[in-house]
């Protein structure tokens, strides 16, 4: 996907479901190890993503300004040649969600999840995040949740990433925020270059970069 832009409102209301919601796409393919790349290229948003969520415990919701999830492959195994380069989340596209039970939620600027080994250079979120739920709240500037496992994945760099966007979050759950990464994982970990900057405010106990990381 390159040189796609979104600027109306993506308003998602569900109950008893889970939500992938994003402002370019919800859900996006991790590539394979052959060779096929799957991408997202200067990429913009600008529309408001507001999610209103009564679920269940149980369920979960996976939202950002450009793809809700980054997932495995089409059957289900997991692979790592994805790259997200040079997309932007105006700060118009602010993301909004209110969740009245105890899911687990992901809010991102760029990425809401990823669950796969992914590239990401050069992309900034200027949108403010607020998350309001009951349930384990992960909220990052670039991406609010990273399951990028040792052994899983081929690495892959992080870099030239930046957030000026102010994050909030208010749960009775557990809190992991951080004004670019909610939590990062050992292998993205490992590919973290010191050129990714923060200059949003962080509102709730967090880290400044990184909210936690394994």
């Amino acid at each position: 996907i390159r040189n796609s832009s979104n600027s109306c409102t993506v308003n998602a209301k569900v109950s008893n479901q889970s939500q992938i919601v994003g402002g370019i796409v919800g859900s996006i393919e991790a590539g394979n190890a052959t060779g096929k790349q799957n991408e997202l290229i200067t990429c913009t948003n600008s529309g408001k993503i507001e999610i209103t969520h009564g679920s269940t415990e149980g369920k979960y919701v996976r939202a950002a300004g450009i793809a809700g999830s980054i997932g495995l492959t089409s059957s289900n195994t997991v692979a790592s040649n994805v790259k997200i380069s040079d997309c932007t989340n105006l700060s118009s596209g602010v993301v909004l969600l209110e969740s009245e039970n105890a899911a687990t939620c992901h809010l991102g600027g760029i990425v809401g999840s990823s669950h796969a080994g992914v590239e990401y250079s050069s992309n900034e979120n200027c949108a403010d995040i607020t998350g309001n739920s009951k349930g384990n709240l992960y909220i990052g500037g670039v991406w609010g949740y990273d399951n990028q496992l040792v052994g899983e994945h081929t690495a892959k760099d992080v870099s030239g990433n930046v957030n000026t966007g102010n994050l909030s979050a208010f749960t009775s759950g557990e809190i992991y925020v951080g004004g670019l990464f909610g939590i990062v994982r050992k292998v993205a970990a490992a590919n973290l270059k010191s050129d990714n900057t923060n200059y949003g405010n962080v509102t709730c106990a967090g880290g400044a970069l990184a909210g936690r990381s394994d």
